[in-house]
């Protein structure tokens, strides 16, 4: 249930299509689809997933996305119907210690027992309320509301709290992960409540562990079951603040087992003193898969790819690969105009590609991941710039091996605000969906010239 920004002022966006075939001789394909577009301002956030009638988008209007919510139908061709429903309401506030009036914000729409259910909150400072909707796909309405829970944090406002819903792996249950909010020199403290199909609570686990602020970062997680959970945890207490330092940093990465009220390291990820940026967390009956981007001389370039996995059942390494990136996708970088002075130099002299970060991993059937990351930075200067640029797509094999490499070449920024930017994913098939804003600039790759 991640939030992907599209930029507001051009509505017209692009729909690039990626098929993506780990064993063909050939195997990506773009193509640049006819103009996909609403006629309000609208956001596109999540691609929810087709059926025989055509396929279904979460939108958000409004200045900055937090508008109203809908589920808007496309049919087969990616063209938008006039079908749609309105998964959010604005809620007049009558509480005289929280004057302003509450906006219903979607944070997704999650699929239980081939039952779609929007998820959705409402926020003050002294609460957090979730909401589940049932969404009728074939009559195309919504045919109920339920209240999921209400998460107050005594002596603590409640917008300081890190949370995240995730779905577990058996579909059985629902979790809802948070922080407790603690001072620097306190031990970190964090929830875990749980949910059965129908919404209810089942269980309620509370952890502490003897760490400080940056000794232990919560980077991923994955809730198993109803009373198991998998967190990526970091230290970044080692790690320089400076880019351009020469000291080592020291990640030490490792993944914890939360088994009802305990915890325990189950294993230590092996970072061969490399700068790391965010991994992707996957798992099979059988083996955990940890990927990302890995640098060799900073935090805000990229060398390569990382790949690393466990055997679950003896929570032994069974493959640790660093695979840099090949001179293709090295030139198509080199051929992009960088605004910034010394950009091409470090892409030149040091082989590294500059501000990529890890968005997804995809899983394809035959257990092969496509690894997506986007080109991400800010420039400064008497205001400041945001850049959703280029995305790197790397096709794993299921392995771990680096089956080929491919940029989609786009530019998108904004002055004064990162909303908006960056693109929407779905998958559809073998066939991978980009939707990006209709930047006139985007359209001088793939050979098409005229901006309609």
């Amino acid at each position: 249930m991640k939030l992907l920004h599209i930029n507001p002022i051009i509505i017209s966006l692009l729909l690039l299509s990626v098929i993506c075939v780990a064993q063909d001789k050939k195997p990506y394909h773009l193509e640049i689809h006819k103009e996909f577009k609403t006629d309000e301002r609208e956001i596109p956030e999540q691609f929810i997933g087709s059926n025989e009638f055509g396929h279904y988008f979460l939108y958000s209007k409004g200045k900055y996305g937090h508008g109203e919510s809908t589920l808007v139908k496309f049919n087969n061709d990616f063209q938008p119907t006039n079908e749609k429903i309105s998964l959010t309401e604005h809620v007049i506030n009558r509480d005289d210690i929280y004057p302003n009036d509450i906006i219903e914000q979607s944070l997704g729409i999650i699929k239980l027992d081939n039952k779609l259910y929007n998820i959705s909150f409402v926020l003050t400072k002294e609460y957090k309320r979730y909401y589940a909707k049932t969404i009728d796909l074939k009559l195309f309405t919504v045919s109920n509301k339920k209240e999921i829970a209400t998460i107050k944090i005594d002596g603590y406002d409640v917008q300081k709290s890190y949370m995240s819903f995730l779905l577990s792996r058996d579909s059985t249950s629902l979790g809802l992960f948070y922080t407790i909010p603690t001072k620097k020199d306190e031990n970190k403290k964090y929830c875990l409540k749980v949910f059965n199909k129908q919404f209810e609570e089942i269980n309620h686990f509370d952890y502490e562990f003897p760490f400080h602020s940056k000794e232990f970062v919560i980077t991923n997680g994955v809730l198993l079951s109803n009373d198991e959970m998998l967190i990526l945890k970091a230290n970044f207490s080692n790690v320089p603040i400076n880019a351009k330092s020469k000291k080592t940093p020291e990640y030490k990465y490792e993944l914890y087992s939360l088994k009802k009220e305990e915890y325990n390291v189950i294993s230590e990820i092996f970072t061969d003193n490399k700068w790391f940026h965010n991994f992707e967390l996957h798992l099979s009956d059988s083996i955990i898969k940890i990927i990302g981007l890995y640098s060799n001389i900073g935090k805000y370039t990229a060398h390569g790819v990382f790949y690393h996995e466990i055997n679950r059942n003896t929570n032994q390494c069974t493959a640790h690969k660093l695979t840099p990136f090949n001179q293709e996708i090295l030139n198509q970088q080199l051929e992009i105009p960088m605004f910034k002075v010394g950009i091409k130099k470090i892409t030149k002299k040091f082989k590294e590609l500059p501000y990529y970060v890890v968005q997804s991993a995809v899983n394809f059937d035959d257990e092969s991941t496509l690894l997506v990351s986007e080109q991400i930075h800010t420039f400064s200067q008497y205001s400041t710039t945001y850049y959703f640029q280029n995305i790197l797509l790397n096709m794993l094999d299921n392995n771990g091996n680096v089956l080929w490499s491919k940029m989609i070449k786009k530019d998108n920024s904004k002055s004064g605000t990162p909303t908006y930017s960056s693109y929407v994913f779905a998958k559809h098939e073998n066939q991978c969906y980009f939707i990006y804003n209709g930047n006139p600039k985007n359209l001088i790759d793939n050979d098409v010239r005229r901006y309609k």
